[in-house]
């Protein structure tokens, strides 16, 4: 899924370690996700293959255009499933692992082969939420629950990447920490009190004045993600790089960004100050904020609607810089995982 960048790293960290146990692996994707996948393993590695989108109205996501968007993929979806096996030529996988899309799930059923879910979004199949959530965010969540399910209805493995401790209700369903870069499993936090961090989406635009507001008065804003087309000398936009972003956050005094899955795990780890804006309309970014806040003392919050310079100032304050190591180690259990598994239907 060429969403967002939490779905690249998450997908380029598994496969860099099934690379190394001896087998060979393509990704199937479109979109931002491409240009770090080839730098990383290669042009042959990639195979473009398109995603849904979501449905965006001045910076706001929408259901009903996402509902649109989403049922003329789902016309087209024949034909891309088709497309994409007549692409891969005589190449053929032992397995397909899909990543909250709908088309790979079906290629693996055409070729008879299994699929393995592995993503965030099915926490919301596999985990039991009640003492988690209130009843209405889990209502809300309802929608993201039938899409993960029509994705991928009947996967033979479901693992889920989340940076929370929450019980899964059956065997096959396994939930495991972030999916950590390895340069970050091994790096320290060490602020150079030069710069905060900055990763942003496009659906955050109306609150960059009041982060390059607060930022001068740290020093430079260095910015990821999307780019408005004018900004503040004291702002560095930064271009897709994941070492740079990887050593820009590392040497940050504090990061501002949106409330995705993997940053967040990433940041929890390391115990970097964080404000989290979560995408308007993005219910699973507002879980995912919730839980931050609740799980980890080194995560503030604000929302979009209401983000000031003051208000950026007031949340950073009584931020812990606590680690949490607990969540190191995830890349090696899913990809045991995995490879358990395929061993299991190889034998």
């Amino acid at each position: 899924m060429g969403e967002g960048r939490g779905h690249t790293v998450r997908a380029m960290t598994l496969g860099e370690f099934l690379i190394e146990a001896g087998h060979e692996v393509r990704f199937f994707t479109k979109g931002q996700s491409e240009a770090l996948i080839r730098n990383r393993f290669g042009g042959d590695s990639v195979q473009l293959t398109a995603t849904p989108r979501f449905g965006t109205l001045a910076g706001r996501v929408y259901n009903s255009l996402t509902a649109i968007r989403g049922a003329g993929f789902w016309l087209t979806l024949p034909f891309r499933v088709r497309k994409t096996i007549r692409e891969m030529g005589n190449w053929r996988p032992d397995v397909v692992i899909s990543d909250f899309e709908p088309t790979m799930p079906r290629v693996a059923k055409r070729l008879k082969i299994p699929c393995i879910s592995f993503d965030s979004q099915h926490f919301t199949l596999a985990c039991d939420l009640s003492n988690a959530l209130p009843r209405l965010l889990r209502f809300r969540l309802s929608l993201l629950a039938g899409l993960a399910y029509i994705f991928n209805p009947r996967p033979d493995l479901i693992v889920v990447s989340k940076p929370f401790s929450l019980p899964t209700k059956r065997s096959n369903m396994h939930l495991v920490g972030p999916m950590l870069r390895r340069s970050i499993e091994t790096a320290e936090w060490n602020p150079a009190g030069t710069h905060i961090l900055c990763y942003s989406r496009v659906h955050l635009r109306r609150a960059m004045p009041a982060i390059f507001q607060y930022g001068e008065s740290i020093g430079e804003v260095r910015l990821y993600g999307h780019h408005p087309k004018v900004a503040p000398d004291h702002v560095l936009k930064r271009p897709i790089s994941d070492d740079t972003f990887v050593e820009d956050m590392l040497s940050a005094d504090m990061v501002i960004c949106t409330a995705g899955s993997q940053i967040i795990g990433e940041l929890a780890v390391l115990g970097i100050p964080t404000l989290l804006i979560p995408e308007p309309g993005q219910v699973e970014q507002e879980v995912n904020t919730r839980l931050a806040v609740k799980s980890y003392g080194n995560f503030t919050m604000v929302s979009s609607k209401k983000i000031s310079c003051e208000s950026i100032r007031h949340s950073f304050e009584g931020v812990s810089t606590e680690l949490n190591q607990e969540l190191l180690g995830a890349a090696e259990k899913v990809s045991k995982l995995i490879l358990v598994y395929l061993e299991s239907i190889n034998q």
